[in-house]
């Protein structure tokens, strides 16, 4: 099992499976959730803001070991995620505005790294990677009347491609079981 550092989450956890001598199943994910209100220091007024994220993978590794220690990885995970957003405004205690974006998609991570094995259970690693990802996002804006009645409201879907080159920049820490 290991923890990761990675981008929207503080960590994430990976359960890897040694089917051979060279070669394991990576199953992994991460929940992310954030809010947050604050009020403005000399206005009546506040914004709201919540993020959540949620994302599983599976994956394939093969592993050639280069020295008593250290052992080259390479492979590919395939997942999918989920993001909600939400950013509010109030003015006089009366909601002005808000916003919200939803999105569904999946991605492709072709990895390599280097670990470090430390003893028969536990080893370091670090690993670089480029994601492909695609996603289906729905934007929704309100805008409200003084008397906090809806006003306006406009909703607009995207198709989302993105790359994401991940350099080998952190360490990360795993326990045999």
């Amino acid at each position: 099992m290991g923890f990761f550092s990675s981008g929207p989450t503080p960590f994430e956890l990976m359960l890897k499976k040694q089917k051979t001598s060279n070669t394991a199943l990576r199953f992994g994910g991460n929940v992310y959730i954030y809010s947050s209100t604050s009020t403005g220091a000399y206005l009546p007024g506040y914004t709201s803001g919540s993020n959540y994220t949620i994302r599983a993978f599976a994956g394939k590794e093969k592993q050639e070991q280069i020295t008593k220690h250290w052992i080259f990885y390479y492979g590919g995970d395939v997942g999918a995620s989920y993001l909600y957003t939400y950013n509010g405004y109030a003015n006089n205690l009366v909601i002005s505005n808000e916003s919200t974006n939803s999105e569904i998609g999946g991605f492709l991570t072709p990895f390599l790294g280097v670990r470090f094995q430390i003893n028969e259970r536990i080893y370091v690693s670090t690993e670089a990677s480029l994601q492909a990802t695609y996603a289906k996002r729905i934007a929704t804006w309100k805008t409200y009347d003084s008397n906090g009645f809806l006003d306006t409201e406009a909703e607009n879907k995207f198709n989302n491609f993105s790359f994401n080159l991940r350099p080998a920049a952190g360490l990360f820490f795993f326990y045999r079981f």
